[in-house]
């Protein structure tokens, strides 16, 4: 018996016919598989293979399977040919018969439709047996699984008369429970909930006098009073009380943000009572935030700021007070050479005289008949226009003028108050004042040199803003340098030359008479 779908492997050898020695075939011999008595093969001319280093062994090989048309129950023969030595031959190889496909692969499928003959019944797939009797304690408690008996193994009709032990469920009439037959140990724990109780389960009549009794035995039995009295109500109000609450609720929810940010409440504080603001409410980014609004320059960056490269102020301010005295002394030896007494007019020379010694200087400047001329000889009024007169009152204007003495008084007045002013300035000491305008070390000379040697840095002003001294320089000096024209734009480049600082368009491409910044 083969079962089927299973894989068929047979071997055969060839002999030479006149001496029946084993021999190889000319070539590999062939089969054909028949179905009992039908002359087609199901499977023809299969190649057989030669087994290796085995003389005359060949093997064939083919699958007993439903696609290949084997059937259970079905015989079936293989019938080899081949040619030895030019001589041919066949020989049935096989012959079988399909059994059904294995349940498990080596173990025989067994019918078991029928026992000793007879055909067995059997319900829904399962065989059904009939005992005729049982053996007295034959079934015990271990012989009877947990799961054994069902509410569908027991007949709906079937009244159990008592039952010891627990009870799983119950679904039909109780007719009655023994005296103390139900107990804290009855019922599982949550066994008895609202579902399992119908709604017309247990009225006045299925409980007894004293079943109510018990009940009530373990119930409160307070009045309304004792009620209130135990919760803490002197009236019965609990409606008018929670009802003010409510009120309460409804008011505060009015004053409070309708929902949490992050988890909390947002609200703007109007006031803070004094050291409520503590270091420890402050985080970092605070601080560095109040920081950023105030100024943190120390006294170096002072000097930065004022072009102090080492607080020496007082060292300098001694350098100005000497040079004031120097200049106010030669000032005054200036005046020491005025006229004694100016409103002296006659000191003065008269027009006539100036014009005759300016006759007189371009004759010998010039030659005989010259004059000075502009386009014709000046009278008075042009004389006193380039001299810059308004009228013929150049006596009473140089009468005006303060007196050697007049000039004297007021210099030694105003030298004394200067003197004074600098005296006052000297009350303070050098570090008194370099403090006062935050110098570190007197080396202002320095900083002041460095605002000439020190690089600025790049920057250019925005289209139709205003620029700074560095911003207007940088353009000066870039527009002359470095720039491409194109058509009517101009490009400006910045110090590396490549990157544009400012771009500027041309009313025309070849003769432009107007420039405009554009970008």
């Amino acid at each position: 018996m083969i079962p089927i779908d299973e894989v068929v492997v047979f071997d055969v050898v060839t002999h030479v016919a006149s001496t029946g020695a084993v021999s190889d075939a000319d070539s590999a011999p062939t089969f054909d598989v028949f179905e009992e008595d039908t002359d087609t093969p199901i499977l023809a001319a299969q190649t057989m293979t030669k087994r290796t280093s085995k003389t005359g062994n060949y093997r064939g090989s083919f699958t007993a399977s439903a696609a290949n048309g084997f059937e259970a129950g079905k015989w079936y023969s293989v019938v080899v040919s081949g040619t030895v030595s030019s001589v041919s031959a066949k020989c049935v190889a096989k012959h079988f018969r399909v059994a059904p496909v294995e349940s498990q692969a080596g173990v025989p499928k067994t019918d078991v439709g029928y026992n000793a003959g007879t055909a067995i019944t059997s319900a829904a797939g399962i065989q059904e047996v009939k005992v005729a009797s049982i053996a007295a304690a034959a079934i015990t408690a271990a012989a009877i699984a947990s799961d054994a008996i069902t509410d569908a193994k027991v007949a709906s009709d079937v009244t159990i008369a008592s039952v010891t032990g627990a009870v799983g469920s119950v679904t039909g009439a109780v007719g009655s429970i023994s005296s103390g037959g139900i107990s804290a140990a009855s019922f599982a724990a949550g066994a008895i909930d609202a579902a399992a109780i119908a709604a017309d389960a247990i009225g006045s009549s299925e409980l007894a006098a004293s079943a109510v009794t018990e009940i009530q035995a373990g119930l409160s039995t307070l009045d309304a009073a004792a009620v209130r009295s135990a919760v803490g109500l002197a009236s019965a109000n609990l409606d008018t009380q929670i009802a003010a609450i409510q009120a309460d609720t409804d008011n505060l929810q009015t004053r409070i943000p309708a929902a949490l940010v992050s988890g909390r409440i947002d609200a703007s504080v109007g006031a803070m009572a004094t050291d409520t603001l503590t270091a420890g409410a402050l985080a970092a980014s605070a601080v560095t935030e109040i920081q950023s609004g105030l100024s943190t320059i120390d006294a170096a960056g002072v000097r930065t700021a004022v072009g102090l490269a080492s607080a020496n102020l007082d060292t300098q301010l001694t350098a100005i007070d000497d040079y004031i005295d120097t200049e106010v002394a030669a000032i005054k030896a200036k005046t020491d050479n005025l006229p004694a007494s100016p409103a002296a007019t006659g000191d003065i020379p008269s027009a006539a005289t100036i014009a005759t010694a300016t006759a007189a200087q371009v004759t010998t400047d010039h030659g005989a008949g010259s004059y000075i001329r502009n386009t014709e000889p000046l009278d008075a009024a042009g004389t006193r226009s380039a001299v810059g007169l308004a009228s013929a009152n150049l006596d009473t204007q140089i009468d005006a003028l303060p007196t050697n003495a007049e000039l004297a008084t007021a210099l030694g007045t105003a030298d004394d108050a200067v003197l004074a002013a600098i005296a006052a300035l000297n009350n303070l000491s050098q570090a008194n004042i370099r403090t006062a305008i935050g110098m570190s070390s007197a080396n202002l000379d320095t900083q002041l040199a460095a605002l000439f040697t020190t690089a600025m840095t790049e920057s250019y002003a925005a289209d139709g803003a205003a620029p700074t001294p560095a911003q207007a320089l940088f353009l000066i000096q870039q527009r002359l340098t470095e720039f491409a024209i194109v058509s009517t734009t101009t490009t400006v480049k910045k110090l590396d030359g490549s990157t544009t600082a400012v771009v500027l368009t041309h009313d025309d491409a070849t003769s432009p008479t107007t420039s405009t910044r554009t970008a």
